[in-house]
């Protein structure tokens, strides 16, 4: 019965850092200041600007596909029978 609790916990745990990770990389993804700057900049001039000026989202989506590992890892755990 021990060892049941445990995973219970661990899995828990997981689930937690795994719902906390996916809205930290929500948020890493949501446009910035200066990317809302960018875009007004682009409309008016009709010009494509150069990718050096937006925000890269690639940190947003390791986040999310980690906080998704994580998120069903710790559901398999708690769900997981002894």
């Amino acid at each position: 019965m021990m060892v049941r609790s445990r995973w219970l916990v661990v899995g828990c745990i997981l689930i937690a850092i795994g719902f906390g990770l996916c809205i930290l990389g929500y948020n890493k993804m949501q446009p910035s200041g200066l990317d809302h700057a960018v875009g007004v900049l682009e409309a008016v001039s009709g010009e494509k600007a150069p990718s050096g000026l937006k925000t890269d989202k690639t940190e947003g989506y390791v986040l999310i596909a980690a906080g998704a590992v994580s998120f069903f890892v710790g559901v398999g755990l708690t769900l997981k029978r002894r």
